[in-house]
């Protein structure tokens, strides 16, 4: 077995993990960095596994990370790296809406929110804008977020891929962490390597529970949360994304529409708890969302309908309270360890923001 000496090791070949390296290597282009992914595919869990949409802010508690993170994220994809990289985006918009009377005040607290979170360019839908959109959704109220938009997720992790390794770095996948230690470096022991390092970014999401463990932190567990998503043979011509107003006692933004770079549009997704990675259809999800789904869009013929894929959102729990993790946890518990936990919707979005953040904060 090899043995290195580097300066980085990022852990987990997601967004995040990719984002990092590559940062990492342009700042600074003499170290040597390498990434390290346990299966053999990159961005196949989280990242590769989620809507692909690029939120605007609106959701989430003002001044938290998601929040900050998110706004800062979505407008260095569309005014930096779409344009480094060549990154494929779109500025699709999404409708937020409320299906009844009933629901009127929860749509408003959502336009309250996002105003408060200075998100750009909001507007209440028009009677006669309600009635276009009511060709798609069943709407009694409505606005239009425009700078909401979607992403093409292969592509962007292929571009990133190749600029890191351009650059000079390191990617090894099918390469498992076996241990970590700290003396005055990082020792980790690898399937591949072994590994001498000054620093060590944990970006390996829902796996990252255990790989801060090797180092004798606790205090957090994964609460795992499956979502699937459900496609349509059928040739629908959405504007937009439309979003209803989510259940309060939701774990997400609810069962709603988003389109791909083709324009093909899906539905999702649901929320179950699970205990284990499982990206199978174990619940067979087509037949619990189907009803769901042709009740709030319109036109939809269910037999067209079929479950495409599923993700899980990688949610932490403080197991020294039992309460859920809110927020983004981006940390640096021991000096030269750097850890992203947590890091569910909207992650894709702020990605670029918390790669900016690391690199400011802990790595000087």
């Amino acid at each position: 077995m090899d043995n290195i000496e580097i300066n980085a090791t990022i852990i987990g070949g997601g967004i995040i993990g990719l984002l990092t390296a590559y940062e990492l290597k342009k700042k600074f282009p003499a170290w040597e960095i390498a990434l390290i992914e346990a299966a053999p595919f990159l961005g196949d869990h989280s990242t590769g596994r989620n809507s692909g949409v690029l939120h605007a802010g609106l959701y989430y508690p003002t001044n938290s990370h998601k929040h900050l993170l998110c706004i800062e994220g979505l407008h260095l994809w569309k005014h930096k790296l779409s344009q480094e990289l060549g990154i494929d985006l779109k500025e699709c918009g999404k409708v937020v809406f409320a299906k009844n009377a009933n629901e009127e005040s929860g749509l408003e607290d959502i336009w309250i929110k996002a105003n408060q979170n200075g998100v750009e360019g909001l507007s209440r839908l028009s009677e006669k804008k309600l009635q276009e959109i009511n060709a798609f959704v069943e709407a009694k109220a409505a606005f239009f977020s425009p700078h909401t938009g979607i992403i093409d997720v292969t592509g962007a992790l292929k571009k990133i891929t190749n600029a890191f390794e351009n650059l000079g770095g390191m990617i090894a996948k099918n390469c498992q962490v076996n241990h970590i230690e700290k003396n005055d470096k990082f020792k980790l022991k690898t399937s591949h390597y072994n590994i001498t390092s000054d620093f060590v970014i944990n970006a390996a999401g829902f796996f990252g529970t255990s790989i801060r463990e090797h180092l004798g932190l606790s205090g957090i567990a994964n609460s795992l949360v499956k979502g699937n998503y459900i496609s349509t043979s059928q040739k629908l011509e959405h504007p937009h994304l439309f979003y209803p107003v989510p259940p309060k006692d939701l774990k997400g933004l609810g069962v709603h529409s988003t389109l791909d770079m083709d324009g093909k549009i899906k539905f999702g997704p649901n929320t179950e708890d699970v205990s284990a990675v499982d990206y199978s259809d174990t619940q067979s999800a087509l037949k619990l969302m189907a009803p769901e789904i042709t009740n709030i869009f319109k036109g939809i013929d269910a037999s067209k309908l079929y479950w495409d894929y599923a993700g899980i959102r990688s949610k932490i729990i403080n197991t020294e309270n039992g309460k859920l993790e809110t927020d983004f946890w981006i940390k640096s518990p021991i000096p030269g360890y750097i850890e992203c936990l947590g890091i569910e919707s909207p992650g894709l979005t702020s990605a670029p923001a918390i790669v900016k953040k690391i690199l400011n904060d802990f790595i000087p």
